[in-house]
């Protein structure tokens, strides 16, 4: 009787256990279909960070950025015309992070704005006041972009922009 109530034990034992490991194997399942979903979606994203061409600007044009320092899931095409006019045209519509600096020493108030689609949307302003002395200005902002949304950065007025490494612009797609 002993045996056959340890068998009977045994039994219930071992199918509450299956039951469980049935259970894990579910959460571990929707986990993995979870986690690859977020993979893909993480993979759909496009950044890239671009830098400026060191030159005398007159008050009104756009700042070029032939230098490309990253890129990540932008087109070549699209690419290519960004870095030849100065205009880029987004592909996707979503919540992108933007980072944009510029060192000028032009002396005197300047400024520089970031077009969205033939609008103002932010400026990048400079005071500097002594003879041989540079100043670096940023900005650092989350904005919705829809596609074909245009970006560009013109001068306020006459201003020499440093270029390479010191003056540069940066997007990163946030949401899909």
């Amino acid at each position: 009787m002993k045996s056959r109530l340890i068998g009977i034990n045994q039994s219930v034992r071992f199918k509450h256990f299956s039951e469980i490991l049935t259970a894990v194997e579910g959460i571990q399942n929707l986990s993995t279909l979870e986690l690859n979903l977020e993979i893909n979606t993480m993979s759909n994203r496009a950044g890239f960070s671009v830098c400026a061409k060191d030159k005398a600007y007159s008050g009104g044009s756009i700042i070029l950025s032939p230098t490309i320092k990253t890129r990540d899931g932008v087109s070549d095409s699209n690419m290519l015309a960004f870095i030849s006019s100065g205009m880029f045209k987004f592909e996707k519509a979503c919540l992108y992070h933007i980072s944009l600096f510029l060192m000028t020493d032009t002396q005197g108030h300047i400024e520089f704005h970031l077009y969205k689609s033939g609008g103002i949307i932010y400026a990048v302003l400079f005071s500097v006041t002594t003879g041989s002395s540079y100043q670096t200005s940023s900005i650092l902002v989350l904005r919705h972009l829809n596609i074909n949304d245009t970006i560009l950065i013109k001068a306020g007025q006459d201003a020499h922009v440093y270029g390479s490494i010191y003056s540069c612009i940066s997007f990163l797609q946030h949401s899909n």
